[in-house]
């Protein structure tokens, strides 16, 4: 396969503009409950490109592939995701050497939010936290945090998962 086929076969995709804020996880009764009766979907994504403030990344989630462009930081971004076939991924992925993470993802909604619970594993095994998305500036602003959940990260670049891939946990 080459880098023309795999350009070609691209024709489901979206962009959206990402408001969401990341809060990581301790252990608590809240947690376990919630991963006890939310099954996960794991998760493997690797990192194609990666500059201060866009990224490209490849991702396989719950038996879709898909190509990711990401730009801006902190807590409003834009994202346009492109469908990949399965041979468009594997075409790709290995590329992603040294740039990779693995997870488990448990999502449920509460109080009108979507809250994504992500338990990383491998060389970031430990490693737990939260996002949730918004649909406007405003309402992340008026969101407050569950008592279970831990101390905030959105505009901490080291929890990134693109820095997380690249650097591991932070000290």
């Amino acid at each position: 396969m080459t880098g023309r086929d795999i350009v070609d076969g691209m024709t489901d995709s979206h962009s959206k503009a990402e408001i969401e804020r990341q809060f990581l996880l301790e252990e608590s009764e809240e947690l376990a409950e919630i991963l006890r009766t939310n099954p996960g979907v794991t998760i493997r994504q690797g990192y194609l490109s990666l500059d201060s403030k866009n990224e490209i990344r490849v991702r396989e989630y719950g038996g879709s592939w898909w190509l990711t462009c990401k730009g801006g930081s902190g807590l409003e971004r834009l994202e346009t995701e492109v469908k990949l076939a399965k041979e468009q991924f594997d075409a790709l992925w290995p590329l992603t050497v040294g740039k990779r993470i693995f997870k488990n993802r448990h999502s449920f909604a509460q109080a009108s939010f979507v809250f994504e619970i992500d338990i990383y594993s491998g060389e970031l095994e430990g490693l737990r936290s939260v996002e949730v998305e918004f649909p406007s500036r405003e309402a992340s602003e008026t969101f407050i945090a569950p008592s279970w959940f831990g101390r905030e990260v959105t505009y901490d670049e080291a929890y990134k998962n693109k820095n997380l891939a690249c650097h591991g946990v932070p000290r």
